[in-house]
């Protein structure tokens, strides 16, 4: 009895959340229930919000069961509300409504209030996209779009890059941008499963550059290095941006090679853009070195010399077996193969001369023996150079900003990039297996991304109690006992 009214308190604290919000209401003002309706379109969505953040790990089918030992009309503020109501036809049909108006947009719309109501902080927006697994097969196209929808062509479940390891899966990507004050959901958009993440991130620079001067949105993205590329090039140059340079950059390598880390573990400088539409002076690159990754990089670094030494023992083996017909031929050979090692080089080679009997069999009496060919001997060692910059180059990251130095100091830079892991968090919790974990099969992509956007709400609606608890517990100087029953305040 005790676990039953710790779960009706814990989503009363959820159901109040929905009602000081205005969730219900904002929702039926732009979707309109129909005349014979029982429940809106806004209570059957607070309905699977409820319902998702009970963490009740069970279908959307089974959402009547969930409320039928729940005060379902003391949690939705109706007190003519049954639980048969929300039954899976309706909530059905609330998805096709939801996706007829434009879910990114009546997110947006939703956010926007919610965040100007709490007073959130939406100067800094933190970008990244992550993909969902999907089972089955999925026809697209089966909700009537009218001229009047804001709705876009249906996003496609279909096989691409699987941040899951579940290439055998198909998938949509889900773009997530949240605040940085509590990790709120500011915007949320579903893409087909073969989407571009350089592709996702340009749009989105440039939607966010459009409303930088207008809106109250975001004015500073922060974004992984998925945003520094030459396709978000011209997007960026609009509008202030923290973001982790690409190692795979040339000049990347180079700078962090010639950087002295000072003291506090940065370097910065101006520097001219990898790409050339952006001049010098206009991107400060601060390079930030690591003790806990330089650790982890020479534990990285020493493995991959191992594997590559005892591939290396197998091939010389085969050389020195070989009989070569003369010594340029041997040490070429040679040259060739230690033109491949990335840790190890070569330090000698001799070429010795090998004589026996030309022709096969017993020889005759006093038969001479005549040259060969000739065999190789070698000796190497570790590249000490080549491991040190190794090491160094996973010890270090570069971030990129266009921010001037008074506005964003290089530990603010960093300090800024270190909170990308907000919008990580909002992934873990969407992916957590008791939330929603059998409701996405659905069978129409319409409903998939209707859902989606759904579970992004949940997220709103989850963040904005986090951070209500931990701005009392802040005020009083109080700690909760974590998981481990540890005092926190986090």
């Amino acid at each position: 009895m005790g676990l039953q009214v710790e779960r009706i308190d814990h989503l009363g604290i959820v159901a109040g959340i929905i009602q000081d919000l205005g969730l219900v209401a904002q929702i039926d003002q732009r979707i309109p229930p129909a005349k014979d309706e029982k429940i809106t379109a806004g209570q059957a969505v607070a309905g699977m919000i409820l319902s998702g953040l009970g963490f009740s790990d069970r279908p959307m089918s089974l959402t009547p069961q969930f409320f039928a030992q729940r005060p379902i009309g003391y949690l939705l503020g109706d007190e003519t509300l049954d639980a048969d109501y929300f039954n899976h036809f309706k909530l059905g049909r609330t998805l096709d409504e939801v996706y007829r108006y434009g879910c990114s947009l009546l997110f947006a719309e939703l956010s926007l209030s919610a965040c100007t109501q709490e007073g959130i902080d939406m100067r800094v927006g933190h970008l990244d996209t992550t993909s969902m697994s999907f089972y089955g097969e999925y026809s697209a196209g089966e909700v009537e779009i009218t001229e009047e929808s804001t709705a876009e062509v249906p996003v496609n479940v279909t096989y691409g890059y699987s941040r899951d390891h579940r290439p055998d899966l198909k998938q949509v990507l889900q773009e997530l941008l949240v605040s940085q004050d509590g990790g709120v959901p500011m915007w949320t958009q579903t893409w087909s499963g073969n989407s571009n993440d350089s592709e996702i991130f340009r749009k989105r620079a440039e939607a966010l550059s459009q409303a930088f001067a207008v809106g109250p949105g975001p004015k500073c993205l922060v974004a992984d290095a998925k945003l520094y590329s030459e396709m978000t090039l011209e997007q960026l140059s609009l509008m202030p941006y923290v973001t982790r340079v690409p190692g795979t950059l040339k000049r990347a390598g180079e700078a962090i090679y010639t950087a002295q880390c000072e003291t506090d573990n940065w370097h910065t400088f101006d520097a001219e853009n990898y790409y050339k539409e952006i001049q010098e002076g206009d991107e400060r690159w601060v390079i930030v070195f690591s003790e806990a990754a330089e650790e982890r990089s020479q534990k990285s670094v020493n493995k991959k010399i191992q594997t590559e030494a005892v591939e290396l023992e197998k091939q010389l083996k085969k050389l020195q077996r070989t009989l070569f017909s003369c010594e340029p031929d041997g040490k070429k050979a040679v040259e060739a193969l230690f033109k491949q090692q990335k840790f190890h080089v070569l330090q000698a080679v001799e070429v010795e001369p090998e004589s026996g009997f030309t022709k096969a069999g017993r020889p005759r009496k006093n038969a001479e023996q005549s040259a060969k060919g000739f065999r190789i001997r070698v000796s190497y060692s570790v590249d000490a150079e080549a491991q040190e910059d190794k090491e160094l180059a996973g010890a270090c990251y570069i971030l990129a900003t266009n921010t001037a130095a008074e506005d964003l100091s290089a530990s603010d830079v960093i300090r800024a990039y270190k909170q990308q892991d907000k919008v990580e968090r909002g992934f873990r919790f969407l992916k957590d297996p008791h939330f929603f974990t059998s409701a996405l099969f659905l069978k129409k992509p319409e409903r998939v991304e209707s859902l989606l956007m759904v579970m992004v709400l949940a997220l709103l609606v989850y963040s904005i109690a986090e951070r209500r608890l931990r701005s009392i517990l802040a005020a009083q100087q109080e700690t909760l006992p974590n998981q481990i029953k540890q005092p926190t305040a986090t």
